[in-house]
């Protein structure tokens, strides 16, 4: 838990000279479009399973797909307002249930936060590419920006962090760098 607080103190998006997207009721989506039964409204259970999971990537990445196309930042957020006391009760879940479920609900939104580490002040998809040569995978062009506000980078500092990012995205994510 301290790694992702540590890592989620960088510039927040109000304070950037930038137009920002965020998702668009994920529960809501959920059960009218992708026709998904959510027990009490609760798209927290998802995160239960690899499927469940997979289908909430699926959805911000329906989001982030509209940002990248608007030249748009994009805030992600967490799949949790329904994992509290009293919701959670209703679902079966005890409080180190609904800790466990929301620190995981958090962890799904900080992967390339977390690997970067607290330099990480900018994070934006800027292009795609998606082709028959590709088959069901898609390129995407990523601009990371580094900084520290006591002194300067230097190269090395700022090369490691990349590396952390493109190692963690490819064990946890299968993201691969295009060489």
């Amino acid at each position: 838990m301290k790694d992702l607080v540590q890592n989620s103190t960088a510039a927040l998006p109000h304070q950037a000279d930038a137009t920002f997207l965020m998702d668009a009721g994920i529960e809501t989506t959920l059960i009218f479009h992708d026709r998904l039964d959510l027990p009490h409204f609760a798209a927290f259970t998802l995160l239960e399973s690899a499927e469940g999971t997979a289908v909430l990537r699926r959805y911000y990445q329906r989001h982030l797909d509209i940002a990248l196309a608007g030249g748009l930042g994009f805030v992600l957020e967490s799949a949790t307002w329904r994992a509290s006391s009293d919701w959670g009760a209703l679902l079966g879940y005890d409080a180190a249930a609904l800790r466990r479920i929301n620190l995981r609900a958090v962890a799904l939104l900080h992967e390339i936060r977390a690997a970067a580490g607290n330099l990480l002040e900018d994070l934006s998809v800027f292009d795609e590419y998606r082709g028959k040569e590709l088959g069901d995978r898609r390129s995407v062009a990523w601009s990371l920006s580094f900084r520290a506000s006591d002194r300067t980078l230097r190269d090395e500092e700022v090369d490691k962090a990349i590396a952390r990012v493109l190692k963690r995205l490819e064990e946890r994510l299968d993201v691969h760098q295009r060489r």
